[in-house]
């Protein structure tokens, strides 16, 4: 007998000034059909890391944004987000 595991992922990818990798990094992870999801969390940002990001998610609809204007800090952006989803 076979068994077929379905695993589907969740990717989360911390954004600080990342406007110079964020469509290379997003798109790394696009063809994988396991993706379901993308959260993209920006952490105030002062290049166009947000705008790069929005342009990505107008293209696929896995990917989600959240952001933080004041740099609130990493561990408590992941935290936020993990809460959201519950």
């Amino acid at each position: 007998m076979t068994i077929y595991l379905s695993m589907v992922i969740s990717v989360i990818i911390p954004l600080y000034n990342s406007a110079q990798w964020i469509e290379q990094c997003i798109e790394s992870v696009l063809p994988f059909y396991q993706v379901v999801q993308i959260i993209a969390e920006d952490d105030g940002s002062t290049d166009n890391t947000g705008w790069f990001i929005e342009q990505l998610s107008l293209r696929d609809h896995r990917i989600e944004i959240y952001t933080h204007p004041n740099q609130i800090n990493l561990g408590v952006a992941l935290l936020e987000i993990l809460v959201s989803k519950r």
